[in-house]
């Protein structure tokens, strides 16, 4: 498994910031593209708790936040966002988007295995992905001005739903087995 991250930085500018961001006790990883609103709120629960903050951003809080809580966590937040979720002791993935679907997030599986990204062009960079136009996409894109979701306009990757979760787990060789997409 690998994570990589091109930071457009709104809050806590500092390196403590930066992603993929690492749990410093558990080692859990996250890369995570949107904004929680209520993350002030949700620190200062986190740190009733026990947790400790080094900086200010709300990534942060949403990494100790999925940590501590698991995916129950994920209905605790107020925003737009997508994100991965990497649980280093369960060697799973959890991936979310917004109830809204305000932030992107593209998927992309087959034999070599599966990908995730806010952009279908890091999709297409993996290597794996089918480049050839699906023409249910572009015919959504003629009668109504957009791509009609769940499609892209490449037939190898698609979007993920809209308030949903789904937990990826990885076995020893790190093949993906994917779980049920939750709403």
């Amino acid at each position: 498994i690998a994570f990589g991250f091109r930071r457009l930085s709104i809050q806590d500018l500092s390196p403590l910031g930066h992603q993929p961001m690492v749990h410093p006790v558990t080692g859990d990883v996250l890369v995570f593209n949107g904004e929680i609103y209520n993350f002030r709120e949700l620190r200062e629960e986190l740190i009733a708790e026990g947790s400790v903050f080094r900086g200010k951003s709300d990534t942060e809080v949403l990494l100790h936040g999925l940590a501590r809580h698991g995916d129950g966590f994920v209905e605790r937040l107020s925003g737009m966002f997508a994100f991965a979720f990497f649980e280093r002791s369960t060697r799973r993935l959890l991936l979310v988007r917004d109830q809204l679907g305000i932030k992107p997030l593209c998927v992309a599986s087959g034999e070599w295995g599966m990908a995730a990204a806010s952009e279908l062009k890091a999709l297409v960079e993996c290597g794996h992905v089918d480049t050839t136009p699906d023409p249910r996409a572009i015919a959504g894109l003629l009668a109504y001005g957009a791509v009609q979701e769940p499609f892209t306009v490449l037939k190898g990757a698609s979007r993920f739903p809209a308030g949903c979760l789904q937990w990826v787990s990885f076995d020893a060789a790190g093949i993906p087995r994917q779980g049920e997409i939750k709403h």
